[in-house]
């Protein structure tokens, strides 16, 4: 919990200076990949902070993806 509440509000001001570029652009069919790829790069340095062994990063999204791509 230490680490999301370290990250959070970092990640707030990144996704509020990325979403909001696209807002200003009204590119709105952007959001359905920018919000879960920035959940998903929030979720992985709560992991790498808190010391989870993972094999690399690749791995992790070859995981993530491989039920959407077959």
């Amino acid at each position: 919990m230490a680490y999301f509440m370290i990250f959070f509000p970092l990640y707030l001001v990144l996704a509020w200076i990325s979403l909001r570029g696209t807002w200003k652009r009204k590119e709105f069919q952007y959001y359905w990949v920018q919000i879960p790829v920035l959940a998903a790069v929030l979720a992985l340095n709560i992991l790498i902070a808190s010391g989870v062994q993972m094999a690399s990063i690749s791995s992790v999204l070859t995981g993530l993806f491989s039920n959407y791509i077959k």
